[in-house]
């Protein structure tokens, strides 16, 4: 609904303690529009490049004794 729509303002004062609470009810005199339909997101798939496998020499170990 439009603030610039002509309707009908009620607010009701509660107290809670110290606490003030202020409801306001807006009566309009047509209903609001229907909501929005849900926006579709289409989602687009982009082909990934696959990485080329690097050649990797197996591992050395420092403790074992190179003969």
């Amino acid at each position: 609904m439009d603030l610039t729509e002509d309707g009908k303002t009620r607010a009701v004062k509660q107290q809670n303690g110290s606490n003030y609470t202020v409801v306001f009810t807006i009566n309009a005199d047509v209903p609001p529009p229907p909501p929005p339909p849900p926006a579709v997101v289409k989602r687009v798939e982009t082909p990934t490049i696959a990485p080329r496998p690097v050649p990797v020499a197996p591992a050395r170990n420092p403790f074992k004794s190179s003969r």
